[in-house]
């Protein structure tokens, strides 16, 4: 409604005041598509075109339907062979290098420090000249045991010579003259240097342990086993059914130091064995291999 001086004058509109179509509307928006079917049936060949053109939609909806079907259907596969891409058992393997065993070095130094700081008092030196020597005791033998390879029967011979030698000592009473020797060795280290050359040791230790030496490991699945290259990307891939692993015999010092690590070698895979250095937990990696390589490629999908 809108006045103009003083009458009121009804607008033809297909809305009404509320945005809404009113009833007319509505019955012409129903009536438009019939009216223009009828008007071009009444033009030459309007029939005929209303002919091709519903023919034409009929034709290309079992095509764009057949499409589709054909692309479930390879969803379907890609992601069925996804699954069971991801379900495959795999074992991962990687080895260390002897900078692994050097853990009690860093771990001692922190220990150390913490003693010379809380227990001892600063002004009793051969206090500290005894921690000095423990500390300078521990990185000689890591040094040893650590570049001297003694695996099975040469580690136990080792053991009963050590203890042939403290007793031969004792029983010539040498320990008590190397124990009044040692008060008259000062080696004295502060606190300062304890925690410095843990803190650095300790940096390089992790960063072999996490980064350097996971660049190259072995991944093994039912009938493969890949030998995997970080840096560059490189890959050696073998069957399993041809290859033997096993397990060399063991170090004791290093299977003590390094929470049961080994050596495993593959035979088979070339001329010469392929060997991958101190792995940690050796014997329970083999046992899975062993359980691993006894599965079917095709049955381990299932």
């Amino acid at each position: 409604m809108v006045r103009f001086a003083g009458r009121h004058r009804k607008i033809a509109s297909p809305w009404n005041f509320f945005g809404r179509p009113s009833v007319k509307s509505k019955q012409s928006l129903m009536r438009a598509p019939f009216s223009r079917f009828r008007a071009e049936c009444g033009e030459p060949g309007g029939c005929v075109r209303i002919f091709l053109s519903v023919s034409s939609i009929l034709c290309l909806m079992p095509q764009r339907g057949q499409g589709m079907t054909n692309q479930a259907i390879t969803d379907e596969k890609a992601l069925a062979q996804a699954s069971a891409t991801a379900r495959i058992p795999q074992v991962f393997v990687y080895g260390h290098s002897t900078l692994f065993y050097w853990w009690p070095a860093w771990a001692f130094g922190f220990f150390f420090a913490f003693v010379e700081s809380v227990l001892f008092d600063s002004s009793d030196q051969q206090a500290a000249s005894q921690v000095g020597l423990s500390y300078v005791a521990l990185l000689l033998l890591l040094v040893i045991f650590t570049n001297v390879r003694l695996r099975g029967i040469y580690s136990i011979v080792t053991l009963l010579g050590l203890a042939f030698l403290i007793v031969l000592f004792a029983w010539l009473g040498w320990w008590d003259r190397i124990a009044r020797i040692l008060p008259y060795l000062q080696v004295r280290m502060n606190i300062g240097f304890y925690l410095v050359f843990s803190t650095a040791l300790l940096f390089i230790w992790l960063m072999m342990f996490f980064v350097f030496d996971r660049l190259t490991y072995w991944r093994i699945r039912p009938g493969q086993m890949t030998i995997e290259h970080l840096v560059g990307g490189g890959a050696e891939s073998f069957d399993t059914n041809a290859l033997r692993f096993q397990k060399m015999s063991s170090d004791l010092f290093r299977a003590g130091l390094g929470l049961g690590t080994g050596d495993l070698q593959v035979v088979g895979a070339g001329p010469a064995p392929l060997t991958m250095a101190n792995v940690p937990f050796a014997d329970r990696k083999v046992r899975a291999i062993e359980r691993l390589i006894s599965v079917k490629p095709d049955t381990a999908i299932e």
